[in-house]
């Protein structure tokens, strides 16, 4: 600066590089979900539209997408299964953003009650429940939500309630099915 207060042009280059510094710092960076452009008019974030992926978890077992786009990972909210918090509910998993992933809640029961329960993220549909005869199914998945592209769909929408329930058979017989509510 000089003594009247203006500046050279070599102080000038000294902060207008600080400046810039400063300022690339703080740049849009594209990721899961989002692109940025940027232009002399300024930047743009581009967010990807899907109303069935809100931008954060809202209900138990509600996904979470984290990681970076070259590997995303998910995470689920923390919920229940009959009051059983899944051994493993803080896990995040790995996925890709070519595979369709299933979002599972693999429950194990013995004599009407639910006795374990693990999440499960991985390419395989979910198991279906078979009814047992004079029994209950001991073992099946509850599908929880989907991940495909960048593209969340969250299906439980909330704590999961199993109730065991008996089909009688007119021969006195019975079969045991779970209901999901």
């Amino acid at each position: 600066m000089t003594g009247a207060g203006m500046l050279t042009p070599g102080a000038w280059d000294r902060i207008a590089s600080i400046l810039e510094s400063n300022f690339r710092e703080v740049i849009l960076q594209k990721g899961p979900g989002y692109t940025v452009t940027t232009a002399p008019g300024g930047t743009t974030l581009n967010i990807a539209g899907n109303s069935a992926s809100p931008s954060f978890p809202k209900l138990p077992f509600d996904i979470s997408l984290g990681g970076t786009s070259e590997a995303p990972t998910l995470t689920l909210w923390p919920g229940t299964v009959n009051g059983i918090m899944p051994e493993n509910m803080f896990e995040s998993f790995t996925v890709d953003s070519t595979s369709l992933w299933y979002a599972k809640a693999t429950v194990d029961t013995s004599g009407g009650v639910v006795q374990s329960v693990t999440i499960n993220v991985d390419t395989s549909a979910p198991d279906k429940q078979t009814p047992a005869s004079n029994d209950f199914p001991t073992g099946f998945d509850v599908l929880l939500g989907l991940y495909k592209g960048g593209m969340i769909y969250n299906i439980a929408g909330g704590i999961v309630s199993l109730t065991a329930n008996q089909i009688n058979a007119y021969d006195g017989s019975w079969q045991g099915v779970w209901a999901i509510g």
